[in-house]
């Protein structure tokens, strides 16, 4: 592996296990042991398998999306969470439910699980995706209300006190960004027919919820379908301005053309920029290295994840390990051949190209298979301490002894609906499967403001600003939308943890589903600020773990600028030139970076700051 280039490739089936963390870690370890990340058809790649992974990434704009409102107190104000975490890692909901009031370690924090009444699925289907399905029946028994919103007649659905039917994508008008990883072109997804039946779109479903609270109008904010199409077009046609990237005025686009396609990309290698120069292209860990040894994880103090990646004896294991004795094959639950995770499952014509005598398969080893008298065709019972399910066998030497394979997706079919315990007819191997966590760090991976600085943003002395902010009609709505976002921080127990989870989703993540702080990530150059600072006499330290065109260097440059001029030592013609050279940088990114905390911040703080942020910047530009 050495002595030739090598790529370790790497899927995401083994991290979805207790302990998964270490292998993924320990893939990582390796692949910087060879020495050849950053090189071409070296290093390491977790997705390649999925959606054109590896393909590099067009020169385009990334629609905002729906934001919905941020004028609306939320729902965790309520007394009854007074106390309680109100975000909480998905795969801990049936806790929630279970065991309300439970404290549990959560990325070197302590979450109190809250105590909930109620639960609304838009659009997904627990019964499908999460473990030890018999949990699930417990907890639904303490629920008051199950609401699911979908277009299947999922088992969520069939367990839910009431269904409120939505529409497919053939029913309504939509906009849609083809290309997942490689930012290909957006489609116009045109309605072909009515809402069928009795279905509504989701954004009519919320509309009419929100009109029985009389917050229609907060929610909709004045526009319909169409209206938000539009808008998020021309969100969309100023983002490319910034970015060299026409698009057309959206009739046009809807009316004629139908579709764009972004211009191919140069080569791209990942972490090339990182291996040439780690000081000015650092990674999102707090060294901003590759950390084979994480001090912040050893500092976390976990028995179940330590500060380097090693081997865990797991709660189970087949082959001698733990619980082998009694259930000594061990369940490999895979992705389908014939289905995307459980779509179309419910397809009686689909089922005939692979089930076995009308059930999921369960594929066997022929030394496993006669050990139990086991015949190909055959409909096998396959449980353990958690559950039970009828499959449908298919012996193969294919598959190694102590292993039985039930593929993920399979309809939950209990002979007893709502009874834990019941014997799901058709083979859902998630009845098997246990409800545990990987371990009690990986669910998040923060840094988040402290109390002090807390206090600070909601003290009287930030109102007056703000409030000498607002006399300026240009900001009087950004700043409104954060104040309200900032009150809302004020009832929280735990806004710290709320904005150290908001944080971490949004500016340390490397997927398309963040807003990363740095003009290079939308393709910007990132010698400009490089060379901006050396023009005003300034350098970073060499100590210091974010690159050069991170946005809070443009910020401090822009607040020294503010300053020389106070002081009179520079000329204040040339101090006007490299100010306005700073903001003509920021305003080639700072619109997608905005709209983009506007579309994956669910609670909205940095979304309103990055957009006060962005208004401020323009303000400034105008008025040179």
């Amino acid at each position: 592996m050495a002595a030739n280039r090598t790529q370790i490739i790497a899927g995401w089936c083994v991290q979805r296990m207790q302990h998964g963390e270490q292998w993924a870690w320990m893939i990582v370890v390796l692949a910087a042991m060879l020495g050849q990340i950053g090189l071409p058809g070296g290093g390491f790649g977790f997705g390649w398998h999925y959606n054109g992974a590896g393909t590099p990434g067009r020169k385009g704009v990334i629609l905002s999306g729906f934001s919905g409102s941020t004028s609306i107190p939320p729902v965790h104000d309520n007394s009854d969470y007074k106390g309680y975490s109100s975000t909480i890692p998905i795969a801990r909901f049936i806790d929630a439910i279970l065991e309300p009031g439970k404290v549990i370690n959560w990325n070197g924090k302590s979450v109190k699980l809250p105590p909930l009444k109620m639960c609304i699925f838009a659009g997904t289907n627990p019964f499908h995706r999460h473990q030890q399905i018999n949990r699930i029946i417990e907890g639904w028994r303490k629920l008051e209300t199950v609401i699911a919103i979908d277009n299947q007649w999922t088992s969520t659905c069939r367990f839910a006190d009431i269904v409120l039917p939505a529409t497919t994508q053939f029913e309504r008008n939509d906009l849609d960004q083809y290309g997942n990883h490689s930012n290909r072109g957006i489609i116009a997804m045109k309605q072909v027919v009515p809402p069928q039946f009795e279905a509504r779109n989701d954004f009519d479903i919320f509309r009419e919820l929100c009109r029985r609270f009389n917050r229609e109008e907060a929610f909709t904010e004045g526009l319909d379908e169409m209206g938000w199409l539009k808008r998020i077009w021309q969100e969309g046609v100023q983002q490319g301005k910034g970015r060299g990237v026409h698009l057309p005025a959206f009739d046009d686009f809807w009316n004629n053309k139908e579709y764009v396609e972004f211009d191919h990309p140069q080569m791209f290698v990942r972490h090339q920029a990182f291996r040439e120069d780690p000081d000015l292209e650092p990674l999102g860990t707090p060294s901003g290295l590759i950390e084979i040894y994480s001090k912040t994880i050893a500092d976390m103090n976990y028995d179940d994840c330590q500060g380097h990646p090693m081997w865990f004896e797991k709660i189970e294991r087949s082959h001698g390990g733990p619980g082998s004795q009694k259930y000594p094959l061990h369940l490999q639950s895979v992705h389908p051949d014939f289905r995307l995770h459980s779509q179309l499952c419910e397809s009686e014509t689909l089922r005939q190209q692979y089930t076995v005598a009308g059930k999921e398969p369960v594929f066997i080893n022929p030394q496993d298979a006669s050990a139990r008298g086991i015949r190909n065709g055959d409909v096998v019972r396959v449980f353990n301490a958690r559950g039970q399910v009828l499959a449908g066998a298919v012996v193969s030497d294919r598959y190694a002894p102590g292993v039985a394979r039930i593929h993920e997706g399979a309809w939950y079919d209990p002979d007893k609906g709502g009874e834990p315990g019941a014997l799901c007819k058709y083979g859902n191997p998630n009845v098997l499967t246990i409800d545990i966590g990987t371990s009690q760090l990986a669910q998040l991976f923060s840094r988040e403001l402290d109390d002090e600085q807390l206090t600070q943003i909601a003290s009287a002395q930030m109102a007056e600003w703000f409030s000498l902010l607002k006399s300026e009609p240009p900001l009087t709505a950004a700043v409104n939308a954060l104040e309200n976002r900032i009150a809302a921080l004020t009832v929280r127990d735990d806004a710290r943890l709320e904005l150290a989870a908001d944080f971490c989703g949004l500016f340390l993540m490397t997927d398309k589903q963040a807003a990363l702080p740095y003009a290079s990530a939308y393709k910007q150059d990132e010698q400009e600020i490089k060379r901006l600072l050396v023009e005003a006499g300034m350098e970073t330290s060499g100590n210091f773990n974010e690159s050069a065109d991170h946005l809070a260097i443009y910020l401090e440059l822009l607040s020294h600028l503010h300053f020389s001029l106070g002081e009179g030592t520079v000329p204040a013609r040339r101090i006007d030139s490299l100010r306005q050279k700073t903001l003509t940088a920021l305003r080639q990114w700072l619109p997608e970076f905005a709209a983009r905390c506007r579309q994956y911040d669910s609670f909205g703080f940095y979304a309103a700051l990055s957009q006060l942020l962005l208004v401020l910047v323009e303000c400034d530009h105008q008025n040179r």
